[in-house]
């Protein structure tokens, strides 16, 4: 398992927190039958999922 240090921990604890509420942003406007706003959000999660994954590229070199 790899080890971050503070400043990495907290670089990754702020995209998986964003993640978080993308997510439950996608959930509320799925079910208030919101598409357009729904699948704006869920492209911004995505975005977000790319950071995280570029995230761990990175500090597994």
């Amino acid at each position: 398992m790899i080890e971050h240090d503070i400043n990495h921990r907290d670089q990754l604890a702020r995209l998986h927190d964003r993640h978080k509420r993308l997510s439950l942003e996608v959930y509320d406007h799925m079910t208030a039958e919101e598409e357009k706003k729904m699948l704006e959000k869920r492209a911004e999660m995505k975005a977000v999922e790319k950071e995280i994954a570029d995230f761990h590229k990175r500090q597994s070199k």
